[in-house]
């Protein structure tokens, strides 16, 4: 940028200083300028077009770029420094607005003073009224916030609360201390009637609970003094009946015993005949075996004597003698003739 009236924005393209810096407030005010360093630019880049394999070719481009670049700065830092005096400028402005602003409000606030206090204290009395009277209302109701009903002595010192203000200076408490009263009145009378008959509900309620209670307790009493009885019959049953079982076991075991001495007494005769039995076949067993024994000795010494007979008569037909061949005949018996035996 120079100090002439004609600003050099880009090689070929220059402005008049006044028109350039007045382009910058204008809608496209420079898309003029914009437009001749565009054309002057590929004007200029026709001309150095080349091989582009060629190290000057691309030098003699980066270079026309860098040139298009420091046009851009140029514009575009002219434009900044443009805004930032707007900004200060803006600042000024609004900094004068606030100040009479702020001033002129105090100003006012202060003229009004007299006036807003008058009428805070009006809407601060308004609202202690409506509040009083809320109250008064809330206090003549026979239902309290939480939903309950109010007995008659709540009612009685809501009715001495808002008798406290029937005195007040201000005619619209009065009337709805009055109102209240009124309303009290018939809330509390209300109230009087239904706790009496609410307590008289109570009594006969009470009174139905107590014969009730009574006429339960006389039946259960009965019906306990009932078991007592049926339990007293059915112990008394269950001990005859244990004692008639008792003394059925006992005759039962007495005819068992009975019956289990007399078979022992049978089990003791009939075990005592058959061991006389045994004992008298024993001994015909014995006085067999001993007949039989004795006739079979009677039979062997017959029969040896018979042998001996026939051995003594072949030795006596031998002529041997009656003393020698009864001698032999005893040595041959008794084993002592070698190499000879009797075979009986």
């Amino acid at each position: 940028m120079t100090t002439n009236t004609q600003i050099a924005l880009y090689q070929g393209v220059e402005v008049e200083q006044a028109v350039y810096m007045a382009a910058f407030s204008q809608e496209n005010g420079l898309q003029e300028i914009i437009n001749q360093i565009t054309q002057q630019a590929k004007a200029q880049a026709v001309e150095l077009s080349g091989d582009i394999n060629i190290k000057k070719n691309r030098t003699a481009l980066s270079s026309l770029a860098r040139t298009v670049a420091s046009a851009k700065v140029s514009i575009d830092d002219t434009g900044k420094s443009l805004v930032e005096d707007a900004k200060a400028k803006i600042k000024i402005v609004d900094d004068n607005r606030k100040n009479v602003r702020d001033s002129l409000d105090a100003l006012r606030d202060e003229i009004r003073k007299p006036v807003t206090e008058w009428e805070e204290a009006k809407k601060a009395e308004e609202a202690a009224l409506e509040a009083e009277k809320a109250l008064i209302k809330t206090l003549s109701q026979a239902i309290d916030e939480n939903g309950n009903r109010k007995n008659s002595i709540q009612l009685r010192e809501d009715f001495e609360k808002i008798s406290q203000r029937i005195q007040s200076d201000n005619a619209d408490i009065q009337a709805a201390a009055k109102d209240a009263l009124n309303q009290l009145e018939q809330h509390i009378q209300a109230a009087e009637q239904y706790e009496a008959q609410q307590a008289e509900i109570a009594r006969l309620e009470a009174e139905k609970a107590a014969r009730e209670k009574a006429e339960y307790e006389a039946k259960i009493a009965a019906e306990a003094a009932e078991k007592a009885k049926r339990e007293a019959e059915a112990k008394a049953q269950a001990e005859r009946e244990l004692a008639e079982r008792a003394k059925i076991e006992a005759q039962m075991k007495a005819e068992a015993a009975e019956r289990e001495k007399q078979a022992m007494q049978e089990r003791m005769e009939v075990e005592k005949k058959a061991a006389a039995e045994a004992e008298r076949m024993r001994i015909e067993a014995e006085q067999r075996e001993i007949q039989e024994a004795e006739a079979k000795r009677a039979q062997d010494i017959e029969y040896k004597r018979q042998i001996n007979r026939e051995i003594y008569n072949v030795m006596i037909s031998c002529e041997i003698e009656e003393t020698a061949a009864k001698a032999f005949l005893l040595k041959l018996q008794n084993g002592e003739v070698p190499h000879l035996k009797i075979c009986y």
